[in-house]
Formats: structure tokens, sequence, C-alpha cells
């Protein structure tokens, strides 16, 4: 009979709490999430940048590092964060880790994933990065653990460039979207992507939106700068 030897990235996901952990910090009860600090509006980075090109960032100072691309080109960030602390930490803010989920993964796993993203944003927080929380769900049900962890008037990012491969998964990114903002009352949401211009004006009622288009989609902005507050780059 063949086995299938896990990695030790699998491990990692799965089972093991990671050697590089920062013990004492503070846990929600229910699923152990890692309690984020509340942010303020001075916190959100003038630009973005994607993880895997750095070569685009023309100001650190003012630049957020974001992990909107495939797990496998920042898969070693969540194996030994210890080794980039000293490349970002001259930048204006990290986004924590954009694991993938998908409504295939059971509940647990995706659980999971969530939690392995917060304790590295964790690891980033205890060497004094400034860390922002990206949220993923899949499902109108991940809602609950999205959300633990995240304080209320604070900010947070979210993808939504990807979310759009049909009318389904749209609507379950845009409902999601506005059911956290009443959850979470947040003073700011950065939003990698672009949403509908119906969805924007809704929610821009509600909270600050900083969007920043995707380079593939915005060829005129060199460094995905955001548009301005509340004036969104729409599709």
């Amino acid at each position: 009979m063949k086995v299938n030897l896990a990695s030790e990235f699998d491990i990692l996901l799965f089972a093991a709490v990671p050697g590089w952990f920062p013990f004492g910090v503070e846990l929600t009860e229910i699923n152990q999430m890692i309690v984020m600090p509340r942010l303020t509006l001075d916190d959100v980075p003038k630009a973005l940048c994607s993880f895997d090109q750095p070569s685009r960032i023309l100001s650190e100072r003012d630049t957020g590092v974001h992990f909107f691309v495939h797990d496998r080109k920042f898969r070693n960030v969540i194996m030994n964060p210890q080794t980039y602390v000293g490349k970002f930490m001259n930048l204006g803010a990290i986004l924590t880790p954009d694991l993938t989920l998908t409504v295939e993964m059971p509940r647990w796993v995706r659980i999971q994933r969530t939690h392995l993203s917060r304790c590295v944003g964790a690891y980033f927080l205890s060497r004094q990065l400034n860390v922002i929380p990206a949220l993923r769900w899949v499902e109108l049900s991940d809602l609950d653990f999205v959300a633990e962890g995240i304080p209320q008037e604070s900010v947070f990012a979210v993808g939504a460039y990807g979310n759009f491969r049909d009318s389904q998964s749209r609507s379950i990114f845009e409902t999601g979207l506005c059911e956290l903002i009443d959850i979470l009352n947040p003073v700011g949401v950065i939003i990698f992507g672009s949403i509908r211009e119906e969805v924007a004006g809704r929610l821009s009622k509600k909270t600050k939106l900083f969007t920043f288009g995707h380079p593939m989609t915005d060829k005129n902005q060199s460094l995905n700068r955001p548009a301005s507050h509340n004036n969104l780059f729409v599709a």
C-alpha cells in the first residue's frame, strides 16, 4: 500500500503549533483566534504591493505588502516568518497571509487556515510591525470565525480580485462583506480589486473604503495606489 507522507507544511496546517508561535498573545474563547489590535485610518498604507513583487515598491514607509497571490508564493512566510522581519520592518503595513479557502474544505480546515494566517500576523505584531488582518470567506457560515478576534471600529482588508468567477461567488462575497461591516463597524476597509458601484455606494455610507486596483486591470497604477477615499475604481 502506498503511503503519502505529510509535508512539514501539511503538518503545520493541520496539527502542530509552530515553533515561532508568540505564546502569551490574547486568544478568543471559541476557536482560539488571535485577538488583533484595534487600528485607525492612520494605519492604512498609501500603496499596496504584492509580496512577490518587492521591486515595485517605491517608498517602503508608504507601502503595505499583501498576500493576495497563490499560496505557494508565500509558503515560506508561513513556515519561517522570522526570516522576513528584516525585510518587512521598514514597510508601512503587512497584511496577514491570504490562505486559500474553498467550499470543498471541511469547516474545521477553513478555521485552521484562518487561525494560521492570524498566527503569522501575531508573530509580526510581536516584532512591532503594523499588521492589518486580511479576511476571507467562501460561505456566509464562515463569517462567525472570520470575524472572531477582529476588534470593533478597526480596519481590515479583503481581496475582491478573483471572487467574481460566477454570480454565486460574487453574491457570497458582497453579502459577506456587508455583514462583516455590520458586525465589526470598521472605521475603514481596504479592498484589493474592484466591487460593483452599487455595492460600493452602499458600503461607503457605513465606513471609509480604500480600494487598490489589480495591476493586470489597472495599468495606470504602477504600485496599486488607492483611489481617493470612497471613490472606487470600479470594473
